[in-house]
C-alpha cells in the first residue's frame, strides 16, 4: 500500500512541477508583453514604433519566417540606433536582459526534468518483456518443465 501511495505522490509531484515549469515559460512573457505595451506608448518615439509595427501587421504581417526575421532585425537596429528615442532604446536593452534570464531559467527548470528522468532507476522488466528476443520483436516461447 505504501508503494502505491508513493507512486501517486511521485506522479502528482511531477505533474505539479511540470505545471510550474509551464508557468515559468508563459507567465514572464505575458508580464513582459503587458509591461512593454504599457510603457512604450509614453513617448512620441514609442508611439511611432508601435505605429510602424501595426502598419506591418496590417500589410499582412509575416508572410514567411525570413520576412519576419528581417523586419524584426530592421526594427531592432532602428531602436538601437536611437531612431525611436532613448526610452525605447533603454527598454530594448531591458527586454534583452529579461529574455536572456527567462531563457536561462527555462533551461534550468526543464533541465531538471530531463536530469531526473535520466537518473531515475530503470523499471524492472515484466515477465513478457523478459521473454522477448533482443534481436527481434517476436516472443520466444519458453516451456516450463
Amino acid at each position: 500500500m505504501d508503494s502505491v501511495l508513493d507512486t501517486i505522490r511521485a506522479i502528482a509531484l511531477s505533474d505539479l512541477y511540470l505545471l510550474f515549469c509551464m508557468g515559468v515559460m508563459a507567465v514572464p512573457m505575458i508580464a513582459l508583453s503587458i509591461w512593454y505595451h504599457s510603457n512604450i506608448n509614453e513617448t512620441e518615439g514609442g508611439r511611432a514604433l508601435m505605429r510602424m509595427q501595426n502598419a506591418w501587421r496590417q500589410r499582412g504581417g509575416a508572410r514567411n519566417v525570413q520576412d519576419s526575421v528581417e523586419t524584426a532585425g530592421e526594427l531592432a537596429k532602428d531602436i538601437h540606433s536611437g531612431r525611436y528615442g532613448d526610452k525605447a532604446q533603454r527598454m530594448q536593452v531591458k527586454v534583452y536582459w529579461y529574455v536572456a534570464m527567462w531563457l536561462v531559467s527555462c533551461a534550468f527548470f526543464f533541465g531538471l526534468i530531463v536530469w531526473a528522468e535520466e537518473t531515475k532507476p530503470p523499471k524492472p522488466l515484466t515477465p513478457l518483456q523478459q521473454t522477448m528476443s533482443p534481436l527481434s520483436s517476436s516472443v520466444v516461447l519458453q516451456r516450463s518443465a
